[in-house]
């Protein structure tokens, strides 16, 4: 039986811990697929287009910088203004960010067409807050209430999500002092006007709430150069995670670029908030779509690095169920808190579903109980 071979359109996946957004080549969200700004499990963003007069740019290059860092370049359609039409090509917008715990992003317009321009910027957000499983499932479905408000004062845009005690939120916000910002018809616009040659400049942030967690980006705004260079505690473990890893000598060129690809892929499993120690860490199942603790795969990635590093391993196996099991049980897809256990562990009731749900024991078990009428019992047999 011949086997279906599916490759994935392009796009562009940037992540850091637990936050990661998938995008396509042109760094937009689309609503009909599975992109988006994902934090905790959860889609904060679920709809992101740019715009100049109220036209799409279009697509000139992309790429990632770094698992945590992306760039984009677009340039401007034919559009018509009041002082005469712009040519194509004539305008350039580049798009960078970088991302942990929230988003950071550096908007770049330069004027190319030789002669005074006044056009608008605009940004259109929309959210969804849908839980991961049902983004990959594309089953969607509406419960809660959403609420957005833009505020002048400060200059950002929040949008808020409540279904009983589930609560998330997420704000747009424009930290870049002295640039003049609005909101209408549902977008931020900046109305800008450029000199020949002129560069206009401005930073964005986006902030994920979780429950009481607050999620704000720890980079501001950088310069090219640093895009690739270390600047916060996380890049500086990623960086000691490098230099301490065994070195490869070969003459093989692609075997040294595969080698050195895989150690730098294996820091971004790295689960920070879950470290058990500097050099003992808990790996997520995979990037980007379960950056988070399943057993089976946390052991089995673990095993398969013993011999580069004994850390993924030490910190699967202390970094145990008791930690984890409330602060990732989803109450929003029915998951359902039982007593403790005598081991102290907990056992949690899933009327979801198993794969519907992200209820940390659960996940942790994996299939190791039966599955009868869509519940899943799920309990560690032991301590780790």
């Amino acid at each position: 039986m011949p086997i279906e071979i599916k490759v994935a359109p392009p796009g562009i996946t940037i992540s850091q811990g637990r936050t990661f957004m998938v995008t396509n080549s042109s760094g937009e969200i689309n609503p009909q697929t599975d992109e988006g700004v994902f934090a905790i499990d959860t889609r904060f963003i679920s709809y992101y287009h740019l715009f100049i007069n109220r036209i799409p740019w279009v697509l000139v290059n992309s790429s990632q910088l770094s698992f945590y860092a992306s760039r984009t370049y677009l340039t401007n359609p034919k559009i018509s203004t009041e002082d005469g039409d712009i040519a194509e090509n004539t305008i350039g917008l580049t798009l960078e960010r970088t991302i942990e715990g929230g988003v950071h992003e550096d908007f770049y317009v330069t004027n190319y067409t030789g002669k005074k321009i006044s056009v608008t910027l605009e940004l259109a957000l929309r959210s969804d807050f849908a839980d991961l499983f049902e983004v990959k499932s594309k089953r969607l479905v509406n419960r809660g209430r959403m609420l957005s408000a833009w505020d002048t004062q400060e200059r950002r845009l929040r949008t808020s999500y409540d279904n009983k005690d589930f609560h998330r939120a997420v704000t747009y916000a424009i930290p870049s002092p002295g640039v003049p910002v609005g909101f209408a018809n549902g977008r931020i616009f900046f109305e800008l006007e450029l000199e020949p040659g002129q560069e206009w400049q401005a930073c964005g942030e986006l902030i994920f709430e979780h429950g009481q967690q607050v999620m704000e980006p720890v980079y501001g705004h950088r310069t090219s150069e640093e895009l690739v260079e270390p600047h916060s505690e996380l890049d500086e473990l990623q960086e000691r995670w490098l230099r301490s890893s065994p070195k490869l000598l070969t003459p093989n060129e692609h075997v040294y670029r595969a080698y050195r690809q895989a150690i730098e892929d294996m820091g971004a499993l790295r689960i920070y908030d879950l470290d058990v120690s500097e050099e003992e860490w808990v790996p997520a199942a995979g990037v980007p779509w379960f950056v988070t603790l399943f057993g089976r795969d946390s052991l089995i990635i673990s095993l398969q690095n013993m011999s580069v590093s004994t850390g993924f391993a030490r910190g699967a196996l202390k970094g145990g169920p008791p930690a984890v099991s409330s602060k990732w049980c989803r109450p929003s897809l029915g998951c359902v808190p039982m007593p403790p256990t005598s081991d102290s562990t907990s056992i949690q009731l899933c009327p979801s579903g198993f794969r519907k749900s992200y209820c940390g024991i659960c996940v942790l078990v994996l299939a190791r109980s039966p599955c009868t009428s869509g519940v899943r019992e799920s309990a560690l047999a032991g301590k780790w």
